[in-house]
């Protein structure tokens, strides 16, 4: 649904758009960003370079749980983006099709959860809405494996992604490596 408001990007499509030559981005005034991985830290260092005035990552959780890697969240902070922590979007508020802002709630972190960090709570009555020209989702990436053949498709780890020895990045085809997210 969210796709289809003017204002709103997913993350990777954001990224793409950037790299083709023949992408036409105009920097607007207030823009958000939302996760906490690599994707997101890219996003918002792009906006920041492409003369976005207001560049903010909204993350639900703590800067200690942040996925991305921490010398990416320390240069991105030195560049001049913003985070916000303990922050969760709840909806889009949009107007004639064309995003307004976005509402969110205050988090609170309670247990680990089975990513062994800190499971993001939402706290009761602290919705606020945060006026936004653009919104970018950089959550939850997945990769997709439909091209592989049933028989490669055993080569994946339980989260879906190709199995890698983590010193050498070989698979387990001769000659054949993998690496990155």
């Amino acid at each position: 649904e969210n796709d289809l408001v003017e204002g709103f990007e997913q993350g990777i499509d954001f990224l793409r758009s950037i790299q083709e030559c023949c992408a036409d981005i105009k920097p607007v005034n207030k823009v958000f960003i939302l996760g906490g991985g690599n994707v997101a830290i890219d996003c918002a260092r792009s906006c920041l370079r492409l003369g976005f005035s207001h560049v903010e990552i909204l993350y639900r959780r703590s800067r200690k749980e942040m996925p991305a890697l921490p010398e990416e969240i320390r240069e991105a902070l030195a560049e001049g983006v913003k985070i916000r922590y303990l922050t969760a979007p709840l909806r889009v508020v949009s107007r004639w099709g064309r995003i307004e802002g976005l509402e969110c709630v205050k988090m609170k972190l309670g247990a680990p959860d089975d990513s062994g960090r800190r499971k993001p709570i939402p706290i009761e009555g602290s919705n606020f809405t945060l006026k936004a020209d653009m919104v970018v989702a950089a959550t939850g990436q997945e990769i997709d494996t439909s091209f592989l053949m049933e028989k490669d498709r055993k080569a994946l780890t339980r989260n879906n992604k190709i199995w890698v020895d983590p010193v050498t990045c070989r698979t387990d085809r001769e000659g054949l490596f993998a690496g990155g997210d």
